[in-house]
């Protein structure tokens, strides 16, 4: 969209230059892999590389078994997890079938890890030479945009989030339908099998390309001349068209993302604590091998961790940008400046952060954050656009027809200021451990088993036991990017992920064990030892097995327990809180839960009240005075309490969620029965 490729350039523009990718991929192999062996180590520091290795694994296991592959019960049996709001990465992990199939998914996970920053470049590469129609200044700019401190900081554990190379193929196709040399019928199949692809790899990636998308077409609209915007208006048309038949090709994709609404969390991530601070740009970090640990003093103080801070641009990109801002023509450059603009406001967040000072004023962000979907967007990885912005500025800058040295050589300068650091690209050993093989697990264990793992969750290597246990047992919790809305309703949860052992540790466990199907828990390496000596002293049967203890749980029928689940956000301290509604159930013994007015109650709300609904029918109570209220619930019996409204606390609880509360509940103990 900024000119059409001269004449002179054409047969050049329509090469493939398999030299520059080799080029790219020498550097990523020198920065990146660096000889790591491919089956035994992975990429970055395990949780979030484990988990998309599992689900590099996951997409071809369940075509191959004929499971539903958008909802696995592998992790969080129970429940199950919906994978369309996971890192799910199917289009990559349907792409490496067959190598997962030959040498594994760990194989997959570093070769697409390794590779993705040489692709993102090589895209980036035929963008910049369609828009200069130049070889030289594409390339540079290329290295720029595939080797930004957004890839190192991203490379290192987000693969959903490094494999970058599908955005500037989108903008290479909108810039030849604008140019008129891509016919409608390719551009329409391109633009549909590009959108599935990045669908496929990343839904924030895409919602946010659509997003900034559909701001610079409207920039432009605004800049352009009656001509222009006649090829914009095609262009807005056949971009619909092509977003309508890849939702077709995704819609079962689609439905079940519909579908997961019910069970995601409010907030998976805070905004406000993952954006830019606008030092960013000209600060280095530890992502950066030039300077990162000598202005640690300074960008220690930014927000979120150094993973997600990927704003960094460095000096000599920043003063070319600058110049750039000088060019007022042509018109594409200027959208080009504006865009700049906007992506740097917009990466800000809702609230400027300069070091730990935070304004109180909202910024424009603060405004999209309270749109359907958006509260979850992550306003530092817009520096994805930011380093695709000022690739263009450079290879334009580049491009003049005798540019002198100088530029060449302050281009280089700032491509080694923002390479990354090696050090920082750590590679880890795959948490193997004997026991968990598939004849053992067969053994031990029996077929169909579903266990609880220790340690729980993200905290332990679960997954990667799975796998190695070539998937032959499912788990009751897991690692899929988020835990399902209704598990964390047991305050087993809470406690396995925060390794602490309250008072009522025997009920919430037997409770979580009873309801959720679980025969055994394995309490592997590296279990915090005050779960495993409290899990030992529930009585339960314990075989040791070589590090593995396998600890089996009794059947529901002879288990007791008193458990409060529904609407229900344990606190490991002290009261837990209810939204709408609670379940309170007990088994084999009877039990009392109290129920009180929340300290985070607005003034003003008026009198709180609540309904109990038990075998007996359902009776109506109102604070009107008394602090506290207990409601007894005699054994074997289940009881629903529901709240008459709910409110958001003026403060967070936690993790930016603005949950709806009602009242503070808490079982108390049976001797006060």
């Amino acid at each position: 969209m900024i000119t059409r490729l001269p004449a002179h350039a054409a047969h050049a523009a329509r090469s493939i230059r398999l030299d520059v990718l080799a080029a790219y991929g020498l550097m990523a192999c020198l920065f990146v892999w660096r000889g790591h062996p491919l089956r035994t180590q992975l990429l970055g520091p395990p949780s979030d590389p484990v988990m998309s290795t599992w689900f590099l694994l996951w997409w071809p296991y369940a075509i191959r078994h004929g499971l539903n592959p958008f909802v696995t019960h592998m992790m969080w049996h129970h429940s199950g997890l919906n994978v369309t709001w996971s890192t799910s990465l199917f289009f990559p992990a349907l792409l490496m079938a067959p190598c997962t199939a030959a040498f594994g998914a760990l194989a997959s996970y570093n070769i697409l890890s390794i590779t993705a920053p040489a692709l993102g470049a090589w895209s980036c590469f035929f963008l910049l030479r369609n828009i200069t129609g130049r070889a030289l200044p594409a390339l540079l700019g290329g290295c720029m945009f595939g080797f930004s401190s957004y890839e190192s900081a991203q490379v290192r554990g987000h693969l959903n989030l490094s494999l970058i190379a599908v955005l500037p193929l989108v903008v290479l196709l909108c810039k030849k339908h604008y140019d008129g040399t891509l016919g409608r019928r390719r551009f329409v199949l391109w633009l549909a099998l590009a959108a599935i692809a990045e669908v496929g790899i990343s839904t924030e990636i895409m919602l946010t390309m659509a997003m900034f998308g559909a701001t610079a077409w409207a920039v432009c609209l605004a800049l352009f001349d009656a001509q222009g915007r006649t090829r914009l208006i095609a262009l807005a048309r056949d971009t619909a068209l092509a977003a309508g038949v890849s939702a077709i090709v995704l819609a079962p994709f689609l439905v079940y993302l519909a579908l997961g609404l019910r069970s995601i969390p409010d907030v998976f991530n805070s905004a406000t604590l993952f954006s830019m601070d606008p030092l960013a740009p000209v600060v280095p970090t530890l992502a950066n091998y030039v300077g990162g640990a000598f202005f640690l003093p300074i960008s220690n103080h930014f927000t979120g961790y150094f993973g997600e801070q990927g704003g960094y641009i460095g000096l000599p990109f920043a003063i070319i940008a600058v110049l750039m801002l000088q060019v007022r023509r042509p018109r594409g450059t200027v959208a080009l400046n504006v865009m700049l603009g906007i992506i740097l406001v917009a990466s800000l967040g809702p609230r400027l952060h300069v070091g730990e000072s935070v304004s109180a004023r909202p910024l424009p962000w603060a405004v999209i954050a309270r749109l359907p979907l958006c509260a979850s967007i992550l306003p530092s990885r817009f520096s994805l656009y930011l380093a695709l912005c000022v690739a263009i500025s450079v290879a334009l800058w580049l491009s003049t027809p005798r540019p002198r040295w100088s530029r060449y050589a302050l281009a280089i300068l700032g491509l080694i200021l923002i390479l990354p650091d090696p050090a920082l690209l750590v590679w880890s050993d795959w948490p193997r451990d004997p026991f968990f093989t598939r004849q053992n697990i067969l053994r031990t264990l029996g077929p169909d088993a579903n266990a609880l793992i220790l340690p729980f969750a993200e905290t332990g290597p679960g997954m990667a036991w799975q796998m190695d246990a070539d998937m032959s047992f499912t788990q009751a919790a897991g690692y899929g990017a988020y835990t399902p809305r209704e598990e964390n309703a047991w305050a087993a949860v809470a406690a396995l992920r925060q390794r602490v052992v309250p008072p009522d540790f025997a009920d919430i466990m037997s409770g979580y064990c009873g309801t959720h199907g679980i025969g055994t828990v394995l309490v592997g390496p590296g279990t915090a030892p005050v779960l495993r000596d409290a899990i030992f002293r529930l009585g339960w049967p314990v075989r040791p097995n070589g590090d593995v203890s396998v600890v089996t749980v009794p059947p529901d029928r002879l288990l007791r327990y008193r458990i409060i689940t529904g609407e229900y956000w344990p606190d490991m301290r002290g009261p837990g809180w209810m939204g709408r509604e609670i379940r309170v159930m007990s088994r084999g013994e009877a039990s009392r839960v109290t129920l009180r007015p929340t300290v985070f109650r607005p003034a003003g709300a008026g009198p709180a009240g609540f309904t109990v609904t038990g075998p007996n029918g359902s009776t109506h109570h109102v604070f009107s005075g008394q602090p506290v209220i207990a409601v007894d619930v005699p054994a074997d019996t289940e009881i629903a309490i529901r709240a008459d409204s709910t409110f958001v606390p003026d403060r967070l609880i936690r993790n930016g969620d603005t949950r709806r509360l009602s009242l503070a509940v808490q079982l108390t103990d049976p001797a006060a029965l």
